[in-house]
């Protein structure tokens, strides 16, 4: 029946999930990577609004706002995509799916892990950026004609997250071979 089915395929339902959290692992860097990069190229904005009294909270809840929404977003099509993938999936079985399926279906749980997920990647890639982006010397930074330029930290993170893209795209490419 339908549990004989699961074990006969559980180990490339195993190797599928993994390879999904390294594309996972994969996107999130790539996330991280580019709002890093947007901050850098807004930090002289967001040291003009910090200079006219915009607080840090004020800037970091705008900057908190937009990654929500980008992973919200996200979210969202994750989950759509998802569902199509399931269908394209159980299309190339090669034997005769079970009326109903073999119970893949977005239930509460796969919508709370995806939610979560999401949450995550807000904390980490969004507020992080936000927070060193709004950490600037007013004084210096306005009187600099060069303009705001990101810290040494920022571009070593920076670096640090495009070698974590190009191994997990390796690992990935290995895995799929």
């Amino acid at each position: 029946g339908l549990s004989a089915l699961r074990d006969q395929y559980r180990t490339a339902l195993l190797a599928l999930m993994a390879l999904v959290a390294v594309v996972l692992l994969t996107t999130w860097t790539n996330v991280g990577n580019l709002l890093m990069v947007r901050n850098a190229a807004r930090r002289r904005e967001l040291t003009v609004r910090a200079a006219l009294g915009a607080g840090r909270s004020r800037l970091i809840g705008q900057s908190f706002v937009e990654s929500a929404l980008l992973a919200a977003a996200g979210c969202i099509a994750g989950l759509f995509l998802a569902r199509w993938g399931v269908a394209i999936i159980l299309s190339m079985l090669p034997l005769p799916v079970p009326p109903g399926g073999l119970g893949f279906h977005a239930d509460a749980r796969v919508i709370g892990f995806a939610a979560g997920v999401s949450l995550l990647r807000v904390l980490v890639f969004g507020l992080g950026p936000a927070w060193r982006a709004t950490d600037v010397d007013l004084s210096g930074a306005l009187r600099s004609s060069h303009g705001v330029t990101a810290p040494k930290r920022t571009r070593r993170l920076g670096r640090v997250l495009v070698a974590c893209q190009v191994g997990l795209s390796v690992l990935l490419l290995v895995g799929a071979g």
